[in-house]
């Protein structure tokens, strides 16, 4: 048999391949490094996040609390119905509740950890 035409470049041409593939090999770890450093960036939004949402959660959660007392007091206790700034405060409290809870109930859907994070009993 004969062979055929032989490639006289075939050696550079080779060099030249091994130095795109070691480049496109470099790229490719740049890009899995800055997926690893983004990944780890959202997890660090995440829990400041969520360190935020429950922050907010006791503050709102106190007021209710004291809201809670003093309409409690006044419907079923006979005290005095709150008067002046302080019925403008427990409007603004209930207002707050409804809105947080619906931040709060956006902020976790579709994700069942957060979820279950709001659902949970976390020791109060």
């Amino acid at each position: 048999g004969r062979l055929g035409a032989v490639n006289l470049r075939a050696e550079e041409e080779l060099a030249e391949l091994d130095a795109k593939h070691a480049g496109i090999a470099a790229e490719r770890d740049d890009l899995v490094e800055a997926i690893k450093r983004l990944r780890q960036a959202i997890g660090s939004l995440n829990r400041e996040g969520r360190e935020r949402l429950l922050a907010a959660f006791d503050v709102v959660n106190g007021h209710f609390q004291r809201l809670f007392a003093t309409l409690f007091g006044a419907l079923w206790l006979g005290e005095t119905w709150p008067q002046g700034r302080t019925l403008l405060g427990a409007g603004v409290v209930m207002v707050g509740i409804v809105l947080f809870s619906w931040v709060a109930a956006r902020a976790a859907a579709g994700d069942p950890r957060a979820t279950r994070e709001l659902r949970g009993d976390r020791g109060a």
